[in-house]
């Protein structure tokens, strides 16, 4: 492995590796106002809800140490209040399963999460 490749790897690994931060350290940072968009992949939806991206905002509370209740608040469409957990940096969803979700957070407590469903994407931050 040359130097380029190493660090390359070191770059790619999540902040709360890299800079030996508690595994769970961006799990704890996410209670609280979320705010972003969501993109519906499915023409028929799009028209339904008159445009593809649309505004959204989370209200994020934790319940223990690893579950944390979501109220969604989409500027279009129907809202939703549902629980997930958050292990090791690491969110588990049981909303529409099958979905994709990262959350990353940088050394100024900014935190960013993508998710990913067969009906959409959204991206979020947290201030």
């Amino acid at each position: 492995m040359n130097k380029f490749s190493l660090a390359l790897l070191f770059c790619s690994l999540p902040l709360s590796l890299s800079f030996g931060a508690e595994p769970n350290d961006n799990c704890s940072k996410i209670s609280g106002h979320w705010q972003g968009i969501y993109t519906l992949k499915n023409a028929a939806d799009c028209s339904i809800y008159n445009g593809c991206t649309h505004l959204v905002a989370a209200d994020v509370s934790t319940i223990d140490s690893d579950k944390f209740r979501i109220k969604l608040n989409p500027a279009i469409g129907q809202g939703g209040v549902f629980e997930i957990t958050c292990e090791n940096g690491v969110i588990a969803s049981p909303v529409n399963p099958g979905n994709t979700v990262s959350l990353n957070c940088d050394e100024s407590n900014h935190c960013f999460v993508v998710y990913d469903d067969e009906r959409l994407s959204s991206e979020m931050a947290k201030p």
